[in-house]
């Protein structure tokens, strides 16, 4: 693989863990939400789920957008639409203004991870194809262990904002390293290539709910996101109170999950190598019903 390649596929691998910031940043300063706002926990914490809903409800519209407008274009684009997204959140003055970003923030972030992993597989060259996407799948526990190693270092809680402007900052080199990519060879292959657009079905095809085997595997992955989210942004703060766990005790706590996250995906992805998605997907799915059926594992 050139030296070109890799630079695009790290600088497109930036952009999805500067995406997933958007999520994990948040998670520390809910607290700080709620008292800033004068809002409850339930209001404070549909400011992290606005984004998977968001990719729940449009993201198969969006992928035939993002196809059809390019994948490198819409990439660059959403990027710098979080960055600026990701500044004004830090000056909302109003709860409902700071709704209205995360919105903005859910539009984007859904066009990032929708473009990154189709641009890096036509870049990567195919034998070197299941490493990188394996690579990609991690982008989201990154910016989780990220986002709460700094949470853990007690700067969240003793300034919320400044702490969500260094994420900002955090996200700067990223875009820059995108926008300085070597990403012109991408899009003289989507000038060229439009094939992968024209065989698409219209934007109607995708509002009946089908439930054919894609529609499962996209549900699926609605309920797999949707309950990490719900755990590394609630298990702490419940754990703390049902355990009696020390301060310190649920700081570890915090970023030790993301951590945990991030080795399953990897794990996950090495076992994607030697067995078939549909496979895969079936065991996961039943460690998930074995994991809930565990006495003790729901609140009391």
């Amino acid at each position: 693989m050139t030296l070109n390649r890799i630079l695009v596929l790290a600088a497109i691998y930036c952009a999805g863990v500067g995406a997933a910031a958007q999520i994990s940043k948040l998670i520390p300063v809910l607290g700080a939400v709620q008292e800033w706002y004068d809002v409850t926990l339930p209001a404070a914490t549909l400011l992290v789920s606005v984004i998977g809903a968001g990719g729940l409800v449009f993201g198969m519209v969006v992928g035939d957008l993002v196809v059809r407008a390019g994948l490198a274009r819409s990439l660059a684009a959403a990027a710098f639409v979080a960055l600026a997204a990701g500044l004004a959140l830090t000056f909302a003055p109003t709860f409902p203004a700071l709704g209205a970003i995360r919105v903005l923030e859910s539009t984007a972030h859904l066009v990032v991870v929708t473009a990154a992993p189709g641009l890096m597989s036509r870049i990567a060259p195919a034998e070197h194809r299941t490493t990188v996407l394996a690579i990609w799948a991690s982008f989201f526990g990154v910016a989780f262990v990220a986002s709460q190693a700094l949470a853990a270092t007690g700067f969240a809680s003793a300034a919320p904002a400044t702490f969500l402007r260094v994420h900002v900052i955090l996200f700067v080199p990223f875009i820059l390293a995108l926008a300085l990519a070597p990403l012109r060879g991408a899009l003289r292959d989507e000038r060229r290539d439009r094939s992968i657009g024209r065989g698409l079905p219209p934007l109607a095809a995708y509002v009946p709910i089908r439930l054919d085997a894609g529609g499962l595997a996209a549900l699926s992955f609605a309920c797999h996101s949707g309950t990490t989210t719900a755990l590394l942004t609630l298990f702490p703060g419940e754990a703390a109170l049902r355990y009696g766990l020390r301060p310190e005790a649920v700081a570890l706590l915090s970023v030790s999950l993301p951590v945990v996250w991030l080795i399953a995906t990897l794990g996950a992805s090495a076992v994607l190598r030697r067995s078939s998605a549909t496979t895969a997907l079936v065991a996961g799915c039943v460690i998930v019903l074995i994991a809930l059926a565990i006495p003790g594992t729901w609140p009391a």
